[in-house]
C-alpha cells in the first residue's frame, strides 16, 4: 500500500470514530504543540485555560480553541471534554491532573508528572481507570523504535555499557531567564527533571533495563535570583548501574553553548553497538567489529514496529512535531479502547520522578551511591 493509500484509509477510519473533545490548560509553547497534535489526530480543541482569568480569550486564540475559560473548575463544569492536556508550570501539574481525573476525564500531563514522588504516586493511583499519559515523545522517533526492536532481538549481544547526554544552551547566559528557574514554579530540580528525565525514559524504553543505583553530582553555573528557594541545577552528571549489570554515564546541561536539543545515547554491545542522536533523528548508527554502518529511516527496511511511525517517504525528514503527533494519536487510540505499544503512562511519569528524586538525594550527599526506588 502506498503512502497515499495509507493516508486515505486513515482518513476513512477517522470519519467513523467519534471526534474527541479536548481542552488545554496552558497556552504557551507546549500548549500550542499539544493543540496542533490534537487537531492532526482528528480531535476538536474546544477549550483553553490560561494562567490568569483575564487571559482566557487570548489563551483560546493562541491555541485555536473554541472557548477560553477563567479557571479549570469552570472548564470541567461546562466544557464536556474527553481529554485534558496539562501544559502548565511544573508545580501545578499534580493538582490540575488530579482535578481532571476526579472529574472522570482522561489526561495528558507534561513532565515532570509532579515535583515529588508522593504526589506522582497519588496521580498514578488516581489514574487507574483512566487513560493518563506523559509526553516522553522521543519514544516515537521511528529510528528509536528500530533500535528497540534490534536490541530486543539480541542483535547487540551482551550490552555492557551506555554513555549519553542531553545538552541545551538556552540558559547559558547569566541574563537568560524563564519561570523554570524558579523552584516554586519548576520544582526542586530543573535541568534533570526537564531533560534528564527524557534521557532516562528513552534508555529504559529501548533496553527494557532499569537504572538500579546511581551516583550524581549537580552544579549551578549562574546564580539566578528569581524565586526565594535558591537556584536549581544547570548541570547534572550521573553514573549508574542497571538491574542487568550495565554501567552507564549521563551528562545533562542547559548551559552547553551551541547545543540546542541534543539527546544522544550510545549502547556498547559485544556483537553490535548502537548510537542515536535526537538532533539527527533520521539515522541510527550500528557499529560492529568488522565495520560500522548508518541506517536511514526507510519504511521499506525498518522493523514493523518502527515503520508504523513513518509518516513520510524515505528522504523526507521527520522530526519533533511528528513524534508529538504520534504520541497524541496513540493516546487518543487508547481512549477509544486500543492498546498501542510503548505508550508512556503515569506509571512512566512516576518512574521519572523517582529517578529525579534519587539524583537530587545523591547530589546532596556528595555523590553517594543511592538506590532508585522500584
Amino acid at each position: 500500500m502506498s503512502m497515499a493509500d495509507l493516508a486515505t484509509a486513515s482518513d476513512g477510519l477517522e470519519t467513523k470514530q467519534q471526534t474527541l473533545r479536548v481542552a488545554i490548560v496552558g497556552a504557551g509553547f507546549m500548549g500550542q504543540v499539544h493543540a496542533e497534535a490534537a487537531r492532526r489526530a482528528g480531535a476538536s480543541v474546544v477549550a483553553a485555560v490560561a494562567s490568569r482569568p483575564e487571559r482566557a480569550a487570548a489563551a483560546a486564540s493562541a491555541i485555536g480553541a473554541a472557548n477560553g475559560y477563567p479557571d479549570l473548575a469552570a472548564l470541567l463544569d461546562d466544557a464536556e471534554i474527553d481529554v485534558l492536556h496539562v501544559c502548565t508550570p511544573n508545580a501545578s501539574h499534580a493538582p490540575v491532573a488530579a482535578a481532571a481525573l476526579a472529574a472522570g476525564v482522561h489526561v495528558i500531563c507534561e513532565k515532570p508528572l509532579a515535583t515529588g514522588a508522593t504526589e506522582a504516586a497519588a496521580l498514578e493511583a488516581a489514574a487507574a481507570d483512566r487513560v493518563a499519559t506523559v509526553p516522553f515523545v522521543y519514544r516515537f522517533h521511528p529510528m528509536v523504535r528500530e533500535l528497540r526492536a534490534r536490541l530486543a532481538a539480541g542483535e547487540a549481544g551482551v550490552v555492557s555499557s551506555v554513555t549519553g547526554s542531553y545538552l541545551q544552551d538556552w540558559l547559558s547566559r547569566p541574563s537568560d531567564d524563564d519561570w523554570r528557574v524558579d523552584a516554586a514554579l519548576g520544582g526542586p530540580s530543573r535541568a534533570f527533571a526537564d531533560i534528564g528525565s527524557h534521557w532516562c525514559d528513552l534508555f529504559e524504553f529501548v533496553t527494557g533495563d532499569r537504572i538500579a543505583r546511581l551516583s550524581a553530582r549537580t552544579a549551578v553555573v549562574h546564580e539566578r535570583t528569581r524565586g526565594e528557594r535558591g537556584p536549581t541545577e544547570d548541570v547534572a552528571s550521573v553514573h549508574f548501574l542497571t538491574a542487568a549489570g550495565m554501567v552507564g554515564t549521563l551528562v545533562v546541561s542547559q548551559v552547553a553553548a551551541g547545543r540546542k536539543n541534543r539527546l544522544q545515547l550510545e549502547l556498547s554491545g559485544a556483537d553490535a553497538s548502537f548510537g542515536f542522536d535526537q538532533e539527527d533523528p533520521e539515522r541510527l548508527w550500528v557499529g560492529r567489529r568488522d565495520g560500522g554502518q548508518t541506517l536511514l529511516r526507510d519504511p521499506a527496511t525498518l522493523h514493523s514496529s518502527a515503520a508504523r511511525y513513518v509518516r513520510l517517504p524515505a528522504g523526507h525528514a521527520q522530526g519533533y512535531q511528528d513524534c508529538f503527533d504520534a504520541f497524541v494519536a496513540d493516546t487518543y487510540r487508547a481512549v477509544r479502547g486500543e492498546a498501542p505499544d510503548g505508550l508512556p503512562t503515569f506509571t512512566d511519569g512516576l518512574r521519572a520522578v523517582r529517578i529525579t528524586d534519587t539524583v537530587l538525594a545523591s547530589a546532596t550527599s556528595d555523590g553517594a551511591w543511592t538506590e532508585v526506588p522500584t
